[in-house]
């Protein structure tokens, strides 16, 4: 954290403020020494112009880094007389930030809350506790470290190292050199001994627990291992005994398997009997039989034309015989008119037809015969084709027949079979619902054994920490003791006050041009009637090794300069604005001069920035760059 630079300071209704902005960015233009005095023209009791405001400064600085009065006194008194609520705004700027803060007291709506921003960004806490510890921490400070380093007043004596006590002597010293970190460091090693001390004695109790444990699961593993082997027995019983129906079923199925393919058999050989049927061909047969129909149909209308050409050569005879007086006449047969000359060669003529006639059907007879044997020998053979087709349509039907019932069987033998091999899967569930039961006991079993495992991993890890944790205790420990007061604390402390007299010889040489040697001393030995072990040893001639309250207030005054002039040199403040609140009260002429000699030292050398305050006219001469405080009519106000 770099230096802080105070930029501005803004005042509302803050005790005799009504509405001020201090500019320091203008007041420190043209020198690094600003002194301010005041003016009263409210009260002219006020010696040389006392009480006109000019401290509210620096206490308004205060109360708005630390929430705080110099005097710790109650903050509501610090809200004017102007308004309802008061408020102190302060800018500040280090190498690469720029940080404002605003404090509030009786604010309707703010209330006693502070808003913090960094580079514009406003930062955020739950609490105004939270929040204030946030500002300190961001910009570095402390309370104490702060009045010692960048504000002198005069009339506080709780706060200043030369007032303090041997503990709080030694806390600012600490603090203002960064030595309460060798404090900080001996509490964190304390509590990591303390944590370690605790860790060993919290892992010596885990591997105990965990000794337990492994005895406790290697008597539930003992337990379940029983029981596992009676369920095994059980199980195995179970098995064997499904295993053996599945075998009898097995044999079920493959007796009915036999049976009803040696029904089927038999009936596959009869249908092969029955294939064996041909189909007769009785079209053909029944063909030959209509040609022979046929053939006898001409034949008989052969026969009955001859018959009937028989039948009229004999009516054409029996004419001629019965018409022997009908000579003249047309003949019948012929045609031709009969003539008694040629009766008889007309009934020759008919006769010699007649026998032609009876010739041709004598002739044609045998071939008639043949015929009928023919159609009777082919009636026959489709009578017997037709019992032969009979027999093949009752053979195909018996064969369709035989073919359902075929399939009935193998329906029926396929139902029985499915049935059995159903049984025999269900048989098979149980026996993988019953390896699964068992699978499930072992596997407690494997569970439990993990759980050994890693409970001894556990164990092995514990002892590994345990070990590293007791190297680590060890060296702690060590560290516990050089941290400690007696130790890196003491020698720290002892180089810190040395440098710190270094700064003080140098700056009482500048002061009292080595008239006076001041030295802290903190060798004297702790007893019951002596509480400070802190001492300023003031030597002058003729009076030497006198504590610093034996001398006078002049002489008092003037070490107080010096030891906080050298205070400001052994660390760096905070701000690099100093708030020198009547430094020079008590100092005679030359204490005067030599102070401000310092100060002009100081402000060219170190980059400091003084605000001095004081109400007296010789000082207020020695410094021509100044403003005053006008307090008229209850309010106070900045004139250039």
């Amino acid at each position: 954290m770099k230096q802080l630079q105070l930029q501005s300071l803004e005042l509302f209704n803050f005790i005799t403020y009504k509405e001020q902005i201090f500019d320091f960015r203008e007041l420190f233009v043209d020198s690094n020494i600003l002194l301010i005095y005041g003016k009263n023209f409210d009260d002219s009791n006020f010696a040389n112009d006392n009480g006109s405001g000019k401290s509210i400064i620096y206490i308004a600085l205060i109360f708005l880094l630390f929430n705080r009065t110099t005097i710790n006194s109650d903050k509501n008194l610090l809200v004017g007389q102007f308004s309802n609520f008061m408020s102190v705004k302060g800018v500040f700027k280090d190498d690469n930030n720029l940080f404002e803060i605003k404090r509030f007291r009786k604010h309707k709506v703010h209330k006693n809350n502070v808003i913090f921003k960094i580079n514009n960004k406003i930062k955020k806490k739950s609490t105004p506790t939270e929040m204030d510890f946030l500002i300190r921490q961001t910009l570095n400070i402390d309370y104490k470290r702060f009045v010692n380093t960048s504000v002198f007043e005069s009339s506080d004596e709780r706060t200043r190292l030369i007032h303090l006590g041997d503990k709080e002597a030694k806390d600012l010293l600490s603090k203002m050199k960064g030595l309460d970190i060798f404090s900080k460091c001996q509490d964190i090693v304390k509590k990591d001994v303390n944590n370690l001390d605790k860790k060993i004695f919290e892992t010596n109790s885990k591997i105990d627990a965990t000794i337990d444990k492994i005895e406790n699961l290697k008597s539930i593993i003992k337990h379940h291992t029983k029981l596992s082997d009676v369920f095994d027995q059980e199980k195995t019983k179970k098995i064997k005994q499904i295993t053996l129906d599945n075998t009898t079923i097995e044999k079920e199925i493959r007796k009915a398997k036999a049976i009803n393919e040696t029904e089927i058999e038999k009936l596959e050989e009869e249908i092969n009997e029955l294939k064996s049927v041909k189909k007769p061909n009785l079209k053909k047969t029944q063909d030959k039989l209509l040609i022979i129909n046929n053939s006898l149909q001409v034949i008989n209308d052969r026969v009955s034309i001859i018959q009937s050409n028989i039948q009229n050569l004999k009516d054409s005879l029996r004419f001629i015989d019965d018409s022997r007086d009908k000579i003249g006449r047309t003949c019948k047969h012929c045609g031709s008119i009969i003539k008694g000359k040629n009766i008889k060669r007309h009934k020759k003529s008919i006769t010699n037809e007649l026998d032609l006639k009876k010739k041709n059907i004598f002739i044609i007879m045998p071939e008639l015969e043949r015929l009928l044997q023919d159609k009777n020998k082919t009636e026959l053979e489709i009578r017997e084709r037709q019992k032969l087709q009979e027999q093949y349509i009752r053979s195909r039907v018996r064969i369709k027949s035989i073919g359902n019932e075929i399939n009935q069987i193998k329906t029926s033998m396929k139902k029985e079979v499915d049935l059995l091999k159903n049984k025999i899967n269900e048989n098979q569930n149980r026996i993988i619902k019953i390896k699964l039961e068992q699978d499930t006991s072992k596997k407690v079993i494997r569970n439990l054994k993990e759980k050994k495992k890693d409970n001894k991993n556990k164990i092995s890890n514990l002892k590994v920490n345990n070990r590293i944790s007791k190297y680590k205790l060890k060296y702690k420990s060590a560290w516990k003791i050089g941290f400690g007061k007696e130790e890196i604390q003491s020698f720290a402390l002892q180089s810190t006050i040395k440098k710190l007299n270094q700064e003080i010889v140098k700056i009482s040489e500048q002061m009292t041009d080595g008239f006076m040697e001041i030295e802290l001393s903190p060798e004297k030995k702790r007893t019951k009637s002596t509480k400070n072990i802190f001492e300023f040893k003031i030597n002058i001639p003729g009076k030497k090794n006198l504590p610093f309250k034996a001398w006078s207030t002049g002489q008092r005054r003037r070490v107080e300069v010096i030891v906080s002039f050298a205070l400001m040199n052994l660390e760096e403040a905070p701000m690099r604005e100093i708030f020198l609140d009547e430094i020079f009260d008590g100092l005679d002429e030359t204490g005067i001069l030599k102070s401000k000699e310092l100060l002009e030292i100081e402000a060219k050398e170190s980059n400091k920035r003084f605000i001095v305050f004081s109400h007296s006219k010789d000082v207020r001469r020695l410094f021509p760059h100044r403003v005053y405080i006008r307090l008229k009519n209850g309010k106070s106000k900045l004139m250039k």
